[in-house]
């Protein structure tokens, strides 16, 4: 079976848990289907937050198996943006640009006028040693997978970017980005990346270039807006260089929790006060 686009990963769903599915307003429990898992769609990147958070929040703080499908995800809501701003300063928590930029530095590619052999080369030498982390970080290793085999790096950007411009056919299930390492990164409980790996799904007919993000572990107050905004431009980068619309964006998360600050409490004013 091949499914054309976003909407008919779901109806297949809804055949196989036989129930109906608002898409409008989608928030389906599957208990008893697949390790209480959800699925939840947003028309846009901070509407899927909101409704994963407060979903999150409904079940005590954590979910496993939580997939969010975003279908527009190059808009947020900038009222909701500032609010959010607010919380990430009273807890001093890292702010959704420094998150964003762990998976794409947005602001470097617009210093380079969008030209992505100067953003390798700025990323590598310039900013890449200022920010990273014991394991490095999500972007470093989109662009330097560690070939440990032949002692090298490959930028896996690149070879997907210069892939989908030369290539005459369309390749539409051919793209994966690894991020976690089995040979540096295997059974690690912390201080590894949360974000595994994302998988391309391209409809040759339209042009457009939808994507998949697998975390093993996601913060939904600390890191998961933050990720999601990172996500949409490193999508919104693929798409511009290599002259594709963009898709989806669908992200499913193995383990989805919220920390222990801010409160239950004031979260759920939060979410009360942006609805």
């Amino acid at each position: 079976m091949i499914l054309k686009d976003c909407n008919e990963h779901f109806l297949l769903v809804t055949c196989l848990i036989g129930k109906s599915i608002d898409f409008n307003n989608l928030v389906i429990n599957l208990h008893g289907v697949n390790s209480n898992g959800c699925i939840i769609k947003g028309k846009n990147l901070t509407q899927a937050w909101i409704k994963a958070l407060t979903h999150i929040i409904e079940n005590r703080g954590e979910c496993l198996n939580l997939m969010v499908q975003i279908v527009n995800p190059k808009r947020t809501q900038s009222l909701i943006d500032k609010k959010y701003d607010r919380i990430v300063k009273k807890y001093r928590l890292l702010n959704t640009k420094n998150v964003a930029n762990t998976i794409f530095p947005q602001r470097l590619y617009e210093i380079v006028n969008k030209n992505r052999v100067k953003l390798y080369e700025k990323y590598n030498n310039k900013m890449y040693p200022k920010i990273k982390t014991r394991w490095g970080t999500y972007f470093k290793r989109m662009i330097d997978w560690p070939f440990v085999e032949k002692e090298t790096e490959i930028n896996q950007l690149e070879f997907i970017i210069s892939r989908l411009i030369d290539r005459k056919r369309i390749y539409r299930h051919a793209y994966t980005i690894l991020i976690c390492s089995p040979e540096r990164n295997f059974g690690q409980p912390v201080g590894a990346p949360c974000l595994n790996y994302l998988t391309l799904q391209i409809d040759s007919k339209d042009k457009r270039i939808s994507m998949l993000a697998v975390y093993r572990n996601q913060d939904f107050i600390r890191r998961a807006y933050g990720n999601y905004i990172g996500l949409s431009n490193l999508q919104s980068f693929i798409c511009e260089q290599s002259k594709f619309k963009v898709g989806c964006l669908t992200i499913l998360s193995s383990h989805a929790y919220i920390s222990s600050s801010p409160s239950r409490k004031e979260l759920e004013k939060f979410i009360k006060e942006i609805k």
